[in-house]
């Protein structure tokens, strides 16, 4: 009964949050989050190119266009990898995150590898995962 409460408020917040707002230059409108993250035919594939050829940023804005605006994470997870593969301390990050939390994905070694090179490249919040992660074992173990 509790999840579905939950399920139901979650659904009306969804459809009723006001949308993100945002300023274009003197033009400033109302925006919904996904847009954020919307890339155009033309825009994807040259964001592929670049990300193919090593650029970490263009494969995370793949990637938050596949999670966020198509809600496809099985196309989302491989730009997340080149990502996170080539430096981007946000992609390791969230890497770490969906490999702890996704249903789909979840391998808690790969979680903690990804946290672990957030931390090298400084991210606070991978560390509190980390340390997280360690009591919730040393609870268990």
């Amino acid at each position: 009964m509790k999840r579905l409460i939950c399920t139901i408020i979650g659904i009306f917040l969804f459809l009723v949050a006001p949308p993100c707002f945002t300023a274009r230059g003197q033009d400033a409108g109302w925006i919904s989050p996904s847009a954020t993250f919307y890339l155009s035919d033309s825009e994807l594939e040259l964001a592929k190119t670049r990300a193919l050829e090593g650029d970490a940023e263009s494969a995370l804005r793949i990637s938050e266009y596949y999670g966020m605006v198509k809600g496809d994470y099985i196309s989302e997870l491989p730009w997340l990898e080149i990502a996170a593969i080539n430096g981007n301390v946000l992609a390791q990050y969230n890497l770490g995150q969906t490999y702890l939390h996704s249903h789909l994905f979840k391998n808690v070694r790969l979680a903690r590898f990804w946290f672990k090179e957030a931390e090298k490249n400084g991210s606070t919040e991978a560390k509190m995962r980390l340390e997280e992660m360690k009591e919730v074992r040393d609870v268990v173990d």
